[in-house]
């Protein structure tokens, strides 16, 4: 008899068939999450009164409609009665579909795999990190992909498809999954912090395929599922990942047909091998058909190809060419030809290998050309990117060449809109790299690869810093061609080609800033180390000064602010007055409080600076820079206008939309500091839908702050306070933290609740006395802070005031999180949050 289950998976079970988070669920039973959590964990079992409420919320929801069992605390049930209540449930009330379903589109049926498929379904329903293992051609993406979509009901926030086939080193996986699910690293914290906080408490399944070459990051996967417990992930390799909570499902190679006999054409086209060539061919041939006089040899053929999808497809795309009997005399003699492979190889691996040795065999030689110089290519490219880089003679037709590996098999077109885009399977790449070397080719191609991406990136930095335009929906090239610009830095880094690596590594600076700024930040100090690197460029300026702009995150303020000046020296040596202002004007941000009047002299110096330069969007930046700087530093609000104000009519020229919103969010503070609450409150309302198109979660955040602080009402600031906090929690900032919890604790006194709020602003306390935030230079922090701290010592007597605050101090960031989210949950309903 199959294990009973006991009544936490029932519980669990009949939670998420109802696609309820516990938050939600544990509200409606009426009581705590932290509660719901354990009895989901069985770390404790409900009593007779949580019991009942159980069942009667069960059978309200309509998931279960008779309840005749004994008490579920002290009875375990069978595994049938379960199965027979999940059916009900889910049959009960329609599962919602996932809020983001981001999976490629099948351009070819799904064949012969529905036994695997059924597996994996029911799979994923009990493991959390399930691993399809197979050798490479053995189908297991289509298998994946299918798998994903036949269950994405269960995962209501979201099923995402992650290609890791680009991603050669295991630090690149976490950045990898972040850049697919648009989680942008926030400073002052790792990204793998961040993109744990976006799926902390988010049902969501992710697809991680090509594991096998960043195998080493598997203990990566184990820290992301502790974080994120509804989180399930569904990873391809060719090899297991060898680590705890792990389920391993080989795909196997297609069923076979029988050899005895001559089988029926009807009958054999039942098989799955059979039907995957015939339905490949056809879409080729449209006249082809299994008939008594091919039947044995199409059966012949996929015997001899042991089933695996990858190679029954790469030998019907010759069917024109070759009729069935040619075909398998063809096949018979290349199999023959490579049987003594690599030994070390799985004997299929040999197989595949020897299926793609005799398609490129009968390639033409251009063809072949054509493909063994694209292998260089991580990602995908587009058909100019591929006459760039392979076309060498300049008489390769490339536009003929892709038609003929798409018909072929040996690429895929990605897309059908627009422009096109193109990219091959794993394992045909690996093979053409390896005809890439034979031929001596590889480091030519590598250059041109590399120096192609970097004029690429040289055009879009360019097109920044003369129109500072983010796109809002960052599908900007660079984001497009994310694996081809980190193997080609990687190429240049490897090689010690500073000329290249540089001038890379400088123009994709803003850029690794917003995506990930501390893996940018290793990136760019390995390119400052490059031999023979030339220092008195702008290329060189660049490096630096997007060194100290991402260093910000993870080094301290002095070691950024020596980057900054440095990168000022460098573009002062090279003529470049504008970047000159530009890092000046970082720089002034950086200096202690004690260094205000230095920076205020490099805010003027560099405004100076940018002006004369007649650059117009350098000039709007500095602008604002310097605005903050005479606001912070030294209180000038009439100076500090003037400065935004620059800024923002430079800003709207140029449809610079970050800058303008930044500006709008600099001449709301000035008029809040004049009160002038109407004109901020609509100023920082323009400003926030601006920022949000641009994905800058951390100033979107502090908006929501600055209009809460001036809310017309309790309600109207409660429903802020509830943004900010939970863009707090996805960007893991302790600062966002320490002002929200504040502003909260505020709420809380004018409501009575002062014991609560003295534990929230313990929070914050703790956070500003460790240095963790600049709360004491925000005018946010305190504003939010010194009026709830003034309210709680006048509403608590020293014993309690010290009670709540020694409670407050043992809250972890989402400990306070959640216990203010819940304290305003009331007031947000009301204001119809």
């Amino acid at each position: 008899m199959a294990a009973q289950p006991e009544w936490n998976v029932v519980l669990r079970a009949l939670r998420e068939a109802r696609g309820a988070t516990q938050e939600g669920w544990a509200a409606r039973l009426g009581y705590s999450r932290r509660t719901l959590v354990r009895w989901e964990q069985g770390d404790a079992v409900p009593d007779a009164a949580a019991e009942a409420a159980i069942v009667a919320l069960c059978q309200e929801e309509r998931l279960l409609r008779s309840y005749d069992r004994g008490p579920l605390a002290r009875q375990q049930v069978s595994a049938a009665w379960l199965a027979d209540l999940l059916t009900a449930a889910r049959s009960a009330l329609p599962l919602p579909e996932p809020r983001a379903l981001h999976l490629p589109a099948p351009l070819t049926s799904f064949i012969g795999r529905e036994h695997e498929l059924a597996v994996v379904t029911a799979l994923l329903a009990t493991t959390r990190l399930l691993v399809l293992t197979g050798p490479g051609g053995s189908g297991k993406t289509r298998v994946a992909l299918a798998a994903a979509r036949h269950v994405r009901r269960r995962f209501h926030d979201g099923v995402w498809f992650v290609d890791l086939s680009g991603v050669a080193d295991p630090a690149g996986v976490v950045p990898a999954i972040a850049h697919v699910i648009g989680v942008i690293e926030p400073p002052g914290h790792p990204l793998a912090q961040a993109l744990a906080a976006k799926l902390r408490n988010k049902c969501v399944l992710l697809v991680l395929d090509n594991f096998e070459q960043v195998a080493d990051a598997a203990l990566l996967l184990l820290d992301l599922l502790a974080e994120a417990r509804q989180l399930a992930l569904l990873v391809t390799s060719r090899t297991a990942l060898h680590v705890e909570g792990e389920h391993e499902y080989t795909v196997p190679p297609l069923p076979l047909p029988a050899q005895t006999g001559d089988p029926e054409p009807e009958r054999l086209g039942q098989n799955p091998a059979v039907r995957l060539f015939v339905e490949r061919a056809r879409s080729l041939q449209s006249d082809f058909a299994l008939t008594a006089e091919n039947a044995t040899t199409v059966g012949e053929i996929c015997r001899r190809l042991d089933g695996l999808p990858l190679a029954i497809e790469l030998a019907a795309a010759r069917i024109r060419l070759l009729p069935p009997t040619a075909l398998l005399a063809r096949l018979d003699h290349r199999l023959a030809l490579l049987a003594g492979g690599v030994r070390s190889l799985p004997a299929r691996q040999q197989t595949l290998r020897a299926t793609i040795a005799w398609s490129w065999d009968l390639l033409p030689v251009v063809e072949q050309v054509l493909l063994r110089r694209l292998a260089v290519f991580a990602g995908g490219w587009t058909l100019d990117a591929a006459s760039a880089v392979c076309d060498i003679e300049g008489t390769l037709d490339v536009l003929a060449g892709m038609a003929a590996l798409v018909d072929k098999n040996l690429a895929e077109q990605t897309e059908r809109d627009g422009e096109p885009r193109f990219t091959m399977l794993a394992t045909v790449r690996e093979f053409a790299l390896e005809q890439l070397i034979a031929a001596g080719e590889a480091d030519l191609i590598r250059r041109r690869h590399a120096e192609h991406f970097c004029a690429l990136a040289e055009a879009a930095d360019a097109d920044y810093w003369s129109t500072g335009r983010v796109r809002a929906d960052l599908r900007t090239p660079l984001d497009r061609e994310r694996d081809n610009l980190l193997a080609a830095l990687q190429w240049a880094l490897d090689e010690a080609c500073a000329e290249v690596g540089v001038r890379l590594a400088g123009a994709l600076g803003y850029w690794f800033f917003v995506q990930a700024p501390s893996e940018g930040y290793r990136w760019l100090r390995r390119a400052l180390a490059l031999p023979g690197a030339t220092q008195a460029t702008k290329a060189y300026g660049l490096v630096l000064l997007n060194a100290a702009s991402c260093g910000a995150v993870v080094e301290e303020p002095r070691v950024v602010v020596a980057t900054y000046e440095e990168a000022a020296t460098v573009f002062r040596g090279s003529g470049e007055p504008a970047f000159e202002s530009a890092a000046r004007a970082l720089r002034s941000a950086y200096l202690p409080p004690a260094a205000a009047d230095d920076a205020l002299e490099d805010a003027e110096a560099a405004l100076t600076l940018a002006r004369r330069s007649g650059n117009p969007y350098i000039t709007a930046y500095v602008s604002l820079w310097a605005g903050l700087a005479r606001l912070v530093r030294r209180g000038d609000v009439a100076a500090a206008r003037a400065h935004y104000e620059e800024t923002l009519q430079l800003a709207r020229d140029l449809g610079a939309d970050f800058l303008t919103a930044m500006a709008m969010r600099g001449l709301g503070e000035v008029a809040r500091r004049q009160d002038q609450k109407a004109e901020a409150r609509q100023l920082w309302q323009e400003a926030r839908p601006l920022l949000e198109a641009v994905g800058n979660q951390f100033n979107v955040a502090f908006t929501c702050i600055d209009l809460a602080l001036i809310a017309a009402n309790d309600h109207a600031a409660a429903a802020e306070w509830r943004r900010a906090l939970s863009l707090a929690g996805e960007l893991e900032s302790v600062e966002l933290t320490a002002i929200c919890v504040a502003g909260v604790a505020g709420l809380l006194t004018a409501g009575g609740k002062t014991e609560t709020a003295a534990r929230l602003l313990a929070v914050s306390e703790r956070a500003d006395r460790d240095g963790a935030v600049t709360a004491r230079y925000r005018p946010q922090f305190l504003l939010a802070y010194e009026p709830a701290l003034a309210a709680t010592q006048a509403a608590l007597d020293p014993d309690q005031l010290a009670r709540a605050r020694v409670t407050g101090q043992s809250l972890s960031l989402h400990d306070a999180i959640d216990l203010a989210l819940a304290e305003l949950a009331p007031a947000a309903s009301a204001a119809g949050v």
